[in-house]
């Protein structure tokens, strides 16, 4: 750490660090807009998100991402594909099985897990292989075999049936489509939870902007990380209900120095690592920043 005596007047300005950024650390209260960014208008316009059948297969289309899915077995289990529009990347999940091995014929396409990590005390899905050559196999006309393993070690085998895969992907791009249409329009807006709370009362008072580097990787990864499971879902619906208050109180200590620590020592961090694909981690350090505040 530099010493007091480094930290003079003289010292050379730090260009990595924004103007507004810097006032904000030195002081700068929290506006009291950024409390009700939040707030939806009584009369707010109809979501954006397109949702859809093509013979057995769900589809949603919104601005930033997309899904194709269908029941695959019985108790209720469920194939997702998720497609990232922004990088065109693909994922995809099981509702229930904890690990499944796809196949077309002989060939294997990859295993997916999912799996509690003690290390990180958390859950996480993974696959070991490359998701586009499933996707490419489903749109080609190619049916899959998964063997699939559950939480209670049975085991079921079956059959992804790919009649109707590539239409349905192509009717999700078209629904996106039609999204940003009626959103530019002024027909609906997008409502995948936009406002983060906590991270953007402390990014506001440090003094940055709604779409800074921060806000869109949280977003970023809250929407293609949490999303993505059932009990990452449960989470962030719970977040939802906690964090304003949180957020409330939070900023009305003197100078809302609690939300600069926050910044400095969750946001900030947690948004580089989810950029560099550190999911597990930003979502253990996030956790904890959530129950260190409710304590």
């Amino acid at each position: 750490m530099p010493s007091a005596t480094a930290r003079t007047s003289t010292a050379p300005a730090r260009t990595n660090l924004p103007r507004r950024r810097l006032l904000a650390l030195l002081g700068i209260g929290l506006p009291a807009a950024l409390l009700t960014r939040g707030a939806r208008a009584q009369d707010a316009l109809p979501d954006c998100t397109q949702t859809g059948t093509y013979g057995s297969w769900t589809v949603v289309g919104t601005r930033q991402w997309g899904s194709v899915a269908r029941e695959v077995a019985s108790g209720g289990e469920t194939f997702k594909v998720y497609f990232d529009f922004d990088d065109g990347s693909f994922s995809l999940t099981f509702a229930k099985a904890y690990g499944a091995d796809i196949r077309r014929g002989g060939e294997s396409l990859g295993t997916y897990i999912y799996d509690y990590d003690i290390d990180f005390d958390d859950w996480f899905e993974s696959f070991g292989g490359e998701e586009v050559r499933v996707v490419n196999a489903l749109s080609d006309g190619s049916d899959l075999t998964v063997d699939a393993t559950y939480e209670d070690d049975s085991t079921e085998s079956y059959t992804i049936d790919s009649f109707g895969f590539a239409d349905a992907l192509d009717l999700m791009e078209r629904q996106r489509a039609n999204a940003i249409a009626l959103e530019d329009a002024g027909k609906c807006e997008y409502d995948e939870f936009e406002d983060c709370f906590l991270t953007t009362a402390a990014c506001g008072v440090v003094g940055l902007p709604d779409d800074c580097f921060e806000l869109r990787a949280l977003r970023r990864f809250r929407d293609r990380y949490m999303m993505r499971t059932v009990e990452g879902r449960a989470e962030i619906a719970k977040y939802y209900a906690r964090a304003p208050a949180l957020a409330a109180h939070l900023a009305a200590e003197p100078g809302a120095r609690a939300l600069h620590r926050l910044y400095r020592t969750t946001i900030l961090p947690c948004a580089v690592l989810a950029t560099l694909g550190f999911d597990r981690v930003t979502h253990r350090l996030y956790r904890r920043m959530m129950r260190g505040l409710e304590a």
